[in-house]
């Protein structure tokens, strides 16, 4: 996989996880950084064909999974 398909992989990945999580209704408070930041650490996941299946079966509002590597920011946005 090229790297701009798999940046392209990450950034829809990392959307999805906002939007099912509930934590894109907050995105707006954090700063371009953060957000390019959640983006490189979405990029170097390594639990892609599991945060696959996650986005696949989870409902709105899913509590968001231990390997996801937002999962600090998502709880941040979330508690908000």
């Amino acid at each position: 996989m090229g790297l701009l398909a798999k940046l392209v992989g990450a950034n829809q990945r990392m959307s999805r996880m906002f939007a099912l999580t509930g934590a894109d209704r907050q995105i707006a408070s954090i700063g371009e950084a953060e957000i390019r930041s959640a983006q490189a650490r979405c990029a170097s996941c390594t639990d892609t064909d599991a945060c696959e299946r996650f986005l696949e079966t989870s409902g709105p509002f899913a509590v968001r999974p231990a390997y996801c590597r937002n999962r600090a920011l998502i709880d941040r946005l979330t508690a908000e």
